[in-house]
């Protein structure tokens, strides 16, 4: 299926999507070094798709964009219902 990032500055085939948690530095001014924050990144082929504050959000676009698989692979099985677009935008946040 075809992904667009979320930035929209990327279109890719992608084969495979994974998500990944990052520790992320949040510097305060009482301290400079804090590194509280996790996000999770969506990638594919070591390519950043998109960030999501929780790694549940990330999951619940995975599901979102097996969703859409799935209906444009039912699309193609059962033409007479509609065409559905392959291509999957990354939602923000």
């Amino acid at each position: 299926m075809w992904i667009r990032s979320q930035d929209k500055s990327l279109l890719t085939e992608a084969r495979f999507m994974r998500a990944e948690d990052h520790r992320v530095s949040k510097p305060t001014k009482k301290d400079p070094f804090n590194d509280e924050y996790v996000r999770t990144d969506i990638g594919s082929d070591f390519v950043l798709l998109g960030s999501y504050k929780t790694r549940d959000r990330a999951l619940q676009v995975l599901d979102e964009i097996q969703g859409a698989i799935w209906e444009s692979e039912r699309a193609k099985i059962f033409p007479k219902d509609g065409y559905v677009a392959p291509v999957c935008t990354m939602p923000k946040l």
